[in-house]
C-alpha cells in the first residue's frame, strides 16, 4: 500500500472541489468563494494526512496481529457462526 494507490481515487474529488471554489468564485461574493477554498483546503490536509498516518501505522498493525489465531477463528465462525456462539452463552 502506498500513499499514490490511495490518493488516485481521490483526485476526482479534489479537481470537483477546486471546480466548485472557483465557480463560486465567479458566481457569487469572492467572500464566499474564500471562505469554500479555506474549507476544502482544510478538508484536503485533513484526508492527506488520514493517509500518511495509514501508510505508516499499517505495516505495523499487520506485524502485530496474530494470524494463526485469526484463521482459526475464521475457521471455528464456518463450522458455527459467531451470532450463534454468543445466542447460547444468553440466560
Amino acid at each position: 500500500m502506498t500513499v499514490g494507490t490511495i490518493i488516485k481515487p481521490m483526485v476526482p474529488r479534489f479537481i470537483l472541489l477546486v471546480a466548485l471554489v472557483v465557480a463560486a468564485f465567479y458566481l457569487s461574493n469572492p467572500t464566499i468563494a474564500v471562505f469554500l477554498a479555506g474549507a476544502a483546503t482544510g478538508a484536503v490536509v485533513r484526508q492527506l494526512s488520514l493517509v500518511f498516518q495509514a501508510v505508516h501505522a499499517t505495516p505495523l498493525i499487520f506485524e502485530v496481529i496474530d494470524w494463526d489465531k485469526v484463521d482459526q477463528l475464521l475457521e471455528a465462525d464456518k463450522a458455527e457462526p459467531l451470532i450463534t456462539r454468543c445466542e447460547k452463552q444468553l440466560p
